[in-house]
């Protein structure tokens, strides 16, 4: 998997990133925004992320010098509609302090754009994350306070599709400026969002967690108080109105049934190595954990797990259940080993 370690300010960053990985960003710039016809942002989209975060802006801008296209190609590019991720689950306790993972559930060109990168921008923590090269985004991040984030796909109604900007940015807000679970949510809570929202599960070195869903304007936070929790992307709040998709939310009920029963059973172990096999487990379709093996449709493609305590994260390019997990670790300065 692509890695790159970044520092410096805004611009200086994206260029570097952008240099590092021009013919890939070009590549997935085109499959993503130039056949779709979206090469564009709109007035309102661009204002807002101006306006409310100038220093993303800048690293856009700086990508684009970077990969040879423009900022406005760029801004599009960042604003694709997409939250991938599948089923994230927290251990409060293990052998290696609180965990936070999950399976990214997608299709396999996903996997391909992926980047890690571990930037120490001039301001703010340093952070490690995981997403689409080209992007300023962090999808699953975790940063230098020991802060992580973990998400699933949830289509709440109605969407915003103008006067906001995308939920991958505001999360890389709060991956550069969130030093505790309560700034994060802060961060996250009253941004208006253009796209999907999804459910967020986060957590910290020192074993709290909350999860988070919402709408186009508005978060709500639910306080994790057990051992364990997970979501599969069902909202359960009662604030938020989901779309009526039976098809879309079969699965997600068919692997919260399979998760419920391993732990009312207690068939999971809470360490580093038994989450990697919860990531990794297999039942009948549709109530698969792992899913990397169906006929049709989005496929588990990559796990991902978390270490707060520690600053690290283990990552597999390709399923779980049969993939390695890579070590990588968070430097907050180049002088750290």
């Amino acid at each position: 998997m692509r890695y790159i370690e970044l520092q410096g300010g805004p611009r200086e960053i994206g260029r570097r990133h952008g240099a590092a990985f021009a013919e890939d960003i070009r590549k997935y710039f085109e499959f993503y925004c130039a056949r779709a016809r979206k090469t564009r942002v709109s007035p309102l989209i661009r204002t807002y992320l101006e306006e409310r975060f100038p220093e993303v802006a800048e690293e856009i801008e700086g990508i684009g010098e970077g990969a040879g296209l423009s900022y406005e190609q760029m801004l599009a590019y960042n604003h694709f509609n997409v939250i991938a991720g599948c089923t994230p689950i927290f251990f409060s306790h293990s052998d290696v302090g609180p965990l936070l993972a999950q399976n990214l559930d997608c299709e396999r060109e996903e996997l391909d754009a992926a980047v890690v990168r571990n930037v120490i921008p001039d301001k703010g923590n340093a952070y490690l994350g995981v997403s689409f090269v080209g992007t300023v985004w962090v999808g699953n991040w975790i940063n230098q306070e020991g802060v992580a984030r973990a998400a699933v796909s949830a289509h709440h109604h109605p969407y915003r599709t103008d006067d906001g900007t995308s939920m991958a940015i505001i999360d890389r807000v709060a991956a550069q400026y969130a030093s505790s679970l309560d700034e994060a949510f802060e961060i996250y809570r009253s941004q208006r969002c253009v796209g999907k929202v999804g459910v967020f599960l986060m957590a910290d070195a020192d074993g709290h967690a909350f999860m988070m869903e919402g709408n186009a304007d508005q978060r709500w936070r639910m306080d994790v108080t057990g051992e364990f929790a997970f979501t599969t992307g069902l909202f359960t709040s009662g604030k938020v109105e989901a779309q009526d998709e039976p098809d879309y939310l079969r699965p997600k009920y068919a692997r919260k049934e399979t998760i419920d029963r391993l732990y009312r059973n207690g068939q999971i172990e809470f360490t580093l190595d038994g989450m990697k096999r919860l990531l990794a487990h297999h039942a009948e379709d549709p109530g698969s954990v792992c899913r990397h093996n169906r006929s049709q449709g989005q496929t588990t493609q990559s796990g991902r797990i978390m270490v707060p305590a520690y600053r690290k994260m283990y990552i597999t390019e390709g399923p779980p259940c049969t993939a390695v997990f890579e070590e990588f670790e968070l430097k907050s300065d180049w002088g750290s080993d």
